[in-house]
């Protein structure tokens, strides 16, 4: 019941992009910027922000205590489902996590000299996904007035070192597919536009500069809509050589394809992907435009994230039933990974053209031994253009929902990794009474949810590793990251986040040189030096 209970909250965990506008109250004992979307209704004492469409409140506010806030504005809150301690520009703050019928409740707190500094937000479960982006900016521009944020002073981030051989080359590609139309442009002439970024192997150096963890363009339009500065994303340390030559003469590499989260970028997986190259893989990263936070293109155009093209649905309402909920979900993702799962079946025919006359890579790509794999909604991507184009020979989902029909599985091989999955038959005919579900519409509810589980239980190739103590950002960089973006600590389990990478670097490492390489079977050795992780084989994987 907690990992059902952890989902429901999960909307405030999320790292997801919201922009802000310069739409600021403020008196002598605060400041607020509200993001875009909020009307404000402030009081001498009080900020009081709402969404009318949604029916999401955000209020800021010093109180001797948090029931004394709590009671100000008159929200119902027993005991905290939740408290833990977040970073915020501002410093330490607790927050509590309330559930309370059928709406979600944050209090972030702290102590200011007499006063505690107090933040709440409340929304309905029905819309809490949608709306997370747009509070996760607003606590994050909180300022006490006479006071700058307290930002402290950070080491360096480092990226971990990747356990191949190779060093790492990278560069960028921008593609045009002159054969399908952007439908998130109003202008109908406009095209498909894909920035690539592109991890490779190269011969061992170690006397060369270092690239920075994003481009000069790609890191001032991030830097803007996160609030961070420039020279904080530059001060990331990647492992990766900008523009170098591929490694060796002859030798051809095997190619992948990575797809990233809802919301995110490909600069958020540069672990796997420096660690893949190092083991001779070529990466592609592939940003999808209008879904990736922010993608700046060589002209001077930049497409930011909007909510059209997440896998999030827009129009959900407070009435819906947790079923209602659960099939506009499935029909927003499945909507959003067919224009995915397109992305990287164009890619895939770029890499044939680079394989002709690119100066770098012609001649020494291997498309004979593709594979792909991404998180979140770039797993589910992945699964999708494994079960649609031939030339994939296996896939890898990182604790993705799968919108795709697995009823028939597959029979090129698979892995999920994952923080755990529910199984129906495990929940008690008490607790769904508490949830006031049937266990029909459970079932039906969990049929939709966990596809990645019935792909594994119908695929005659396939794997199912669980990590414990994940949670989702745990497959991501996101952990690593934490000192420049304080509130992307959402999401993330007790594990620590480096240590999480290593782990599922290891078993994607395993895989691909399992199915892509046909090297010996050593999967089922990773659960020795990594016990947190369990790993589940199909029949026809277990060798």
């Amino acid at each position: 019941m907690k990992q059902l209970f952890i989902c429901l909250c999960a909307f405030f965990c999320l790292l997801m992009t919201a922009s802000a506008q310069d739409n600021t109250y403020q008196n002598e004992h605060f400041s607020v910027q509200l993001p875009f979307g909020w009307t404000n209704n402030s009081t001498e004492m009080l900020a009081h922000a709402n969404d009318a469409q949604t029916g999401t409140q955000f209020y800021a506010l010093i109180a001797l205590s948090i029931d004394d806030a709590i009671n100000t504005i008159g929200i119902v809150a027993e005991t905290p489902m939740e408290t833990i301690t977040i970073q915020l520009p501002t410093g330490e703050w607790i927050q509590n996590t309330y559930i309370t019928d059928d709406t979600v409740t944050i209090v972030w707190s702290k102590q200011v000299d007499v006063n505690t500094h107090v933040m709440i937000a409340s929304a309905p479960l029905s819309v809490a996904e949608a709306v997370a982006p747009t509070i996760q900016a607003t606590i994050a521009t909180y300022q006490i007035a006479g006071h700058e944020p307290q930002v402290p002073l950070r080491e360096p981030i480092i990226y971990p070192q990747p356990s191949g051989d190779y060093s790492i080359g990278r560069l960028a590609y921008f593609w045009t597919d002159n054969t399908r139309a952007e439908i998130y442009t109003p202008n109908p002439d406009d095209m498909r536009e894909l920035a690539i970024t592109v991890w490779y192997p190269i011969d061992p150096v170690d006397d060369l500069p270092v690239g920075r963890w994003m481009s000069p363009e790609l890191a001032a339009a991030y830097a803007q809509i996160q609030g961070v500065t420039v020279d904080e994303i530059n001060a990331i340390q990647v492992n990766a050589f900008v523009q170098e030559p591929l490694a060796g003469n002859a030798e051809r590499f095997p190619v992948l394809i990575m797809s990233h989260g809802d919301g995110l970028l490909p600069a958020f997986y540069t672990s796997y992907a420096e660690n893949l190259a190092s083991h001779g893989y070529v990466v592609f990263g592939v940003a999808h435009p209008y879904n990736a936070t922010v993608t700046p293109y060589p002209d001077g155009r930049v497409a930011t994230a909007i909510p059209e093209a997440s896998a999030q649905p827009e129009q959900i309402s407070p009435t819906d039933s947790p079923l209602d909920i659960a099939q506009a979900i499935d029909t927003q993702g499945r909507n959003v990974v067919a224009i995915h799962a397109a992305d990287l079946r164009f890619v895939l025919d770029q890499m044939t053209q680079l394989n002709v006359d690119d100066p770098r890579f012609a001649g020494r790509l291997d498309l004979e031994r593709i594979g792909v794999f991404g998180h979140s909604l770039g797993g589910a991507t992945a699964i999708e253009t494994l079960l649609q184009d031939s030339r994939v020979d296996s896939a890898a989902n990182l604790d993705g929902t799968v919108f795709s029909d697995v009823s028939a599985g597959s029979t090129r091989p698979t892995m999920t990794i994952a923080t755990g999955y529910v199984d129906a038959t495990d929940v008690s005919d008490a607790t769904l009474v508490e949830m006031g579900l049937s266990r029909e519409v459970f079932t039906e509810i969990m049929a939709i949810t966990n596809r990645a589980r019935t792909l594994y239980l119908q695929s005659p190739q396939a794997f199912f590793v669980t990590i414990e103590g994940t949670q989702h950002n745990n497959f991501s960089d996101v952990g690593l990251l934490e000192p420049i973006f304080p509130t992307s600590n959402f999401a993330l389990g007790e594990i620590e986040p480096r240590y999480a990478l290593q782990i599922a670097g290891a078993y994607l490492v395993t895989f691909f040189d399992q199915t892509l390489r046909d090297e010996p079977f050593t999967m089922g050795e990773l659960t020795g030096p990594y016990p947190e992780s369990t790993l589940e084989m199909s029949l026809a994987s277990d060798q």
